[in-house]
């Protein structure tokens, strides 16, 4: 079932999944008022308010503050995305409250599996790492 945030970024849950972390989904989407651009959906994991009211408020906390730095940092690097938007919505079919950040979509491979692959090689040589350090240094 596809989903539309803003009326504006589309995403189906099932297919466009991309993976998850401690407190959110990230999935692939596109930008409807921009002829379908690619962005990446982020949501903020609706079972942590389950666990109790200390644990939502410290991952909502969290949530917004990554919102905040992706917005000061995308607009100064191309190495870190842009924040699109920042959304709090009902969703009209479950009557439950979402977060999602909607950020830029980056072409490129997932730092996690970029190591993996060097790994499967060996060891990172000195050179390797400097150069390394050198590219993230300047994020």
């Amino acid at each position: 079932m596809t989903k539309i945030l803003g009326d504006r970024y589309e995403f189906d849950p099932k297919t466009d999944f991309l993976g998850s972390g401690t407190f959110g989904r990230a999935y692939r989407a596109r930008d409807r008022r921009r002829f379908q651009e690619p962005c990446i959906v982020k949501q903020l994991r609706p079972e942590l308010a389950e666990r109790n009211e200390a644990t939502w408020a410290f991952a909502k906390a969290a949530f917004e503050k990554e919102a905040r730095k992706l917005q000061a940092l995308g607009e100064k690097t191309d190495r870190i995305p842009s924040l699109l938007a920042f959304l709090d919505e009902v969703d009209p079919d479950d009557g439950q409250r979402y977060f999602y950040l909607v950020m830029q979509y980056i072409e490129g491979e997932v730092l996690a599996q970029e190591f993996a692959h060097q790994f499967q090689r060996g060891p990172f040589s000195e050179t390797q790492t400097l150069a390394l350090v050198l590219s993230l240094i300047h994020i």
